[in-house]
């Protein structure tokens, strides 16, 4: 592949060149990435049950536990024990994940993302080997875009990840997503895998899907099939490739039209859904059972992009990893050397392998992606294990060392039904050309007073906001895709507002629903102001947050107080409103100013008096 600026009759004399495959324009893409959970993803239902329920065709054909050497992870999340979940048992009965104990030793997985941190401890006590591959001079290991260090966790993390054992290669892309370093990072994989001979040993994540914004029919074509070319020639070195199907259901899509899963039945690629814990599909995750080769949980805690904490996301773009992880798993097994390693079939018969293994949790809903173990079939030789570093002990009946952090598990028996998705109640999908500011007002739609949840699915280079259309007013200033609750005081139409700060034109996506169900969940950061303050009944007061540290740059709130009072967060000059809202909530900010030139309000409305307790994290 070679990258050069050509004039158009430079164009036109190496097309007719027989030694040039194509010439393609280096279009920017339309990338999709996950954001901060705030709206559960259950998908609206009537009646549910978490047990799990097999297709005919289902796990049957692999004996649990049959010659493998099995640990149990005892702390692991509800959303990792589903990864090794048997038929017809309860995910919220399970003590433990049963994982392969070797399992992803010797694969190398290669994760085509923003990024990772290395300051995590996931990334830190990883015992594979990790490295980075950079497609720009002088990048540095990092993760700005704030997505890839998630996905590394869900391949291979201690804690979160399905590969204990797996090698994990960071292919880090550019902030502004081109087809020139797709396909640089394909490029890259493949003389990696070449140079080191890691043929059928190796797996791709790709859990940023893109879509071409090229508007011309034929050049669109001809960047797809440029991608198409170099995807198929990865294969063909026997790599298997796993994709997530994309989070624009929630936009009304329901077939897959992103890169690369779109070009799954034409190649053996792996298109990953998302399903919640009871094994519903979730209101975001695109894919018909035809276009989708399994789903896996998509509501995952995993590690953050920055310092040590861990963040709470919801997307396929992490179900995929959890996916790619189970590859690597069974490519690393000599019991399914002879059925997998075939030259030039690794990545159809893998494929193949993952889908027998799948069944349905609840019938007529997605496959679910299983590894095969069950954690309550162990034998008396099995290891139990934390994700910390801990010496192995024998048991025959694993018990949890941990208390479990997700907010959509259950320590019941019974099966219980996840929260309502809530309802979508207005959608904008814009264009803001580079440089500029565009306000769309929400004029079609009637608002009222009451709480409203929002997300918006931007690139980082877009700062957001939520305004009222009068001067100093608002509800909301971001930067980047996220998610939140809003208080709205009085009828009329909101202003839907983007602020392109990149060099190339972008998409705004912005989606309006009920108040949602379940709290906004904030990313795990250091607190830097905290109020405990009375508020009378019948009274409005404003607390200033004098001796707040930190400077402009984006925060977390969480607060809590009595229903029937607002809260709002304001520029104490009588500038911008980043929040407002009532009852108890938490959510993001983005300030230019410090944040000891807040004032917090609150306005009791209610029968009595109330207490406001309030927290600011960066």
């Amino acid at each position: 592949m070679w990258l050069a600026s050509l004039t158009p009759d430079q164009v036109t004399t190496l097309s007719k060149d027989n030694n040039v495959e194509t010439i393609i324009p280096d279009t920017q893409l339309d990338s999709d990435a996950a954001v901060s959970s705030t709206i559960t993803s259950s998908s609206t239902r009537t009646s549910s049950t978490s047990t799990a329920h097999s297709t005919p065709a289902g796990p049957s054909s692999v004996p649990a536990n049959k010659n493998r050497a099995v640990t149990l992870q005892t702390d692991a999340l509800p959303e990792l024990k589903a990864m090794s979940q048997p038929d017809g048992v309860d995910v919220n009965t399970l003590a433990a994940f049963a994982h392969d104990t070797t399992g992803g030793a010797g694969i190398t997985v290669y994760v085509i993302d923003t990024g990772a941190n290395p300051a995590h401890s996931e990334w830190i006590n990883m015992p594979g080997e990790k490295r980075f591959i950079f497609l720009t001079p002088g990048d540095t290991e990092s993760d700005p875009g704030r997505h890839g260090s998630c996905v590394a966790s869900k391949v291979a993390g201690p804690k979160f990840g399905v590969a204990k054992n797996a090698n994990i290669v960071i292919v880090k892309l550019p902030s502004v997503l081109t087809m020139s370093s797709v396909i640089a990072a394909l490029a890259e994989v493949g003389n990696d895998v070449s140079q080191r001979n890691l043929e059928g040993k190796a797996v791709i994540n790709i859990s940023i899907g893109s879509r071409v914004l090229q508007t011309d029919a034929a050049t669109r074509d001809n960047i797809i099939n440029a991608y198409k070319l170099f995807l198929a020639s990865i294969i063909a070195q026997d790599i298997v490739v796993v994709a997530a199907s994309g989070n624009s259901r929630m936009f009304g899509i329901e077939n897959v039209n992103e890169l690369p899963a779109i070009f799954e039945p034409d190649m053996p690629i792996i298109v990953v859904g998302a399903i919640d814990l009871e094994g519903f599909r979730t209101f975001y995750s695109q894919g018909t059972d035809a276009e989708l080769t399994v789903s896996a949980p998509g509501d995952v805690t995993c590690a953050g992009s920055s310092g040590t904490g861990d963040v709470e996301l919801f997307g396929t773009s992490f179900a995929s990893p959890a996916v790619a992880g189970l590859a690597a798993t069974l490519l690393s097994l000599d019991q399914f050397k002879t059925q997998l390693q075939v030259p030039g079939k690794v990545a159809e018969n893998t494929k193949a392998l993952i889908k027998s293994l799948a069944f349905s949790r609840v019938a007529g809903e997605p496959l679910v992606a299983w590894n095969g173990l069950d954690p309550q079939a162990q034998s008396s030789t099995s290891s139990t294990s934390s994700s910390q570093p801990t010496s192995s002990t024998s048991s025959s009946k694993p018990t949890s060392t941990s208390t479990k952090v997700s907010t959509t598990s259950s320590s019941a028996s019974t099966s219980t039904s996840a929260a309502p998705t809530p309802k979508v109640l207005y959608t904008l999908d814009n264009t803001i050309t580079a440089g500029t500011t565009s306000c769309q007002p929400t004029s079609d739609f009637q608002m009222q007073s009451q709480t409203y949840g929002f997300m918006f699915q931007v690139d980082n280079s877009m700062q957001t906001s939520i305004e009222t259309g009068t001067s100093s007013q608002g509800y909301f200033v971001g930067s980047g895709s996220s998610t939140g609750t809003f208080f709205y005081e009085s009828g009329g139409a909101l202003s839907i507002c983007g602020t392109n700060t990149g060099t190339t034109d972008l998409p705004l996506k912005f989606i309006l629903t009920e108040a949602p169900v379940t709290p906004v969940a904030t990313p795990k950061t250091s607190t830097i102001f905290t109020l405990n303050e009375n508020v009378d009944v019948g009274t409005s007061t404003c607390f200033p947050t004098d001796g707040a540290g930190g400077g402009p740059g984006t925060y977390t709130f969480t607060y809590s107080v009595a229903a029937g009072t607002l809260v709002t967060i304001g520029d104490s000059s009588a500038g911008p409103r980043y929040f407002s809202g009532q009852g108890s909530g938490s959510g993001t900010m983005l300030l230019d100013i410090s944040p000891n030139s807040l004032s917090i309000c609150a306005q009791n409305t209610g029968g009595s008096a109330t207490v406001l307790n309030l927290k600011i994290t960066q």
